[in-house]
């Protein structure tokens, strides 16, 4: 079908790349009026918005991005519902209750990444008013589902609300990546952005630390071999920009 030429073009899937050429095909199908394809539209949508987005086979230009996704998401793509939701939280297109409105809409038709951030709003209160039990019920449904940023999100909430033993149980069980690259190997398959990934790890072993230099729900004989400043350099190696923004919280009394 032309949908399927103009990915396999877009994306060099068993052909030459030609982004130009696969994003003619699916503007043509993302524009048509078709009953025959009404089934396909959503995802050419959503392409084309990406397109536009990202500068591939068209001059960038992100309100058209977010035109194109907005026709997606009222087809039900949720790919597009939940980079709406990211759109509106970039500083030049930035508007909290629209972030919260796509990211729930998305949550609801399956994505555990919107779900996460969803959960970090809850738990702030932004877009929405605060409600801290619907916050972690949607944290730790996002972190079983593999989601690394829920499960550092969950943590940051667990201690803010001074449930130390599970700060600590959960912030343990990111003691298992050993590097950035698995974290953004297992992340990419899932289909979450690795950046956020490794933000969470960062957030939880930037936590386990505090707990272990303040003897917080740590028991005698607890991480043998580990040392708070081993989990603060940890914290560092996954995402330095978290861990500087988690020392300048700490510097300010705020955590």
């Amino acid at each position: 079908s032309q949908y399927q030429v103009g990915v396999m073009l877009f994306e060099g899937l068993g052909t030459e790349q030609n982004s130009k050429r696969g994003i003619e095909l699916m503007m043509k199908l993302a524009d048509t009026a078709d009953p025959a394809t009404k089934h396909l539209r959503p995802n050419a949508q959503f392409h084309v918005g990406k397109a536009f987005y990202e500068g591939y086979g068209v001059w960038p230009n992100s309100e058209k991005a977010a035109e194109y996704w907005e026709l997606a998401a009222g087809g039900g793509n949720v790919e597009a519902m939940n980079m709406l939701g990211f759109f509106y939280t970039r500083p030049d297109s930035l508007d909290v209750k629209q972030a919260f409105h796509w990211h729930r809409l998305a949550a609801r038709g399956g994505s555990a990444e919107s779900l996460s951030v969803l959960g970090v709003f809850l738990a702030e209160g932004q877009g929405s008013s605060r409600n801290l039990g619907q916050a972690f019920r949607c944290l730790e449904s996002a972190a079983n589902q593999g989601s690394a940023y829920a499960k550092g999100q969950l943590v940051y909430a667990y201690y803010k609300s001074k449930f130390y033993r599970k700060t600590k149980e959960t912030a343990a069980e990111m003691l298992r990546y050993e590097t950035k690259e698995e974290v953004k190997e297992e992340a990419t398959k899932l289909k979450f952005r690795t950046h956020l990934a490794c933000s969470g790890v960062s957030l939880a072993l930037f936590l386990l630390a505090r707990c272990l230099s303040h003897g917080i729900a740590v028991a005698e004989g607890d991480f043998q071999g580990l040392t708070p400043e081993l989990l603060y350099s940890r914290a560092i190696y996954f995402d330095k920009d978290m861990g500087a923004e988690l020392h300048k919280l700490v510097t300010h009394g705020k955590i």
